[in-house]
């Protein structure tokens, strides 16, 4: 029995989501397929949460992904999102740059990707992932959207 790449990030996901659960980790909401180039903006963490999401976010995805924490490197992204895989990017660096959240909806928009929101909420213990979206040629529009996401989920 052969054993393909997509198969695997497919059971690699389910297997980290499998022990999240036990960990007493919830979720909600569905994990992205892997059909699209995808954009995933991840919550500002608190402290006691940025080791778990830091360890496991990106073992939750259905394609190869990379966590951009610190900074947000275009072309790493545009290279990633042209390969048909997932960037994961901390909402907190890129929420305060309104020209690159411009640039990062605008790459999404000429590979034809998908965005999404995931939040992690310690009190609750829930990973919360929104469903993907299509970029509108609004990006303000969008961008007020995951924001009342991402404020809405801290407010739970």
């Amino acid at each position: 029995m052969k054993l393909s790449i997509s198969k695997y990030y497919v059971l690699r996901r389910r297997i980290v989501k499998y022990f999240l659960k036990l960990k007493g980790w919830k979720f909600r909401g569905q994990i992205p397929p892997a059909t699209w180039p995808q954009l995933i903006f991840v919550s500002p963490a608190e402290v006691k949460v940025k080791t778990p999401q830091k360890n496991w976010v990106e073992y939750l995805t259905a394609t190869h992904s990379v966590l951009f924490e610190n900074q947000v490197d275009l072309q790493a992204i545009k290279t990633l999102l042209d390969e048909k895989k997932t960037a994961l990017i901390n909402w907190a660096i890129v929420e305060e740059s309104p020209e690159t959240l411009h640039e990062l909806f605008e790459l999404v928009r000429k590979t034809d990707g998908r965005l999404s929101a995931c939040a992690w909420d310690l009190t609750h213990k829930v990973i919360k992932f929104h469903s993907l979206f299509k970029p509108s040629d609004y990006s303000e529009r969008d961008i007020k959207y995951l924001r009342r996401f991402f404020i809405y989920f801290r407010r739970i």
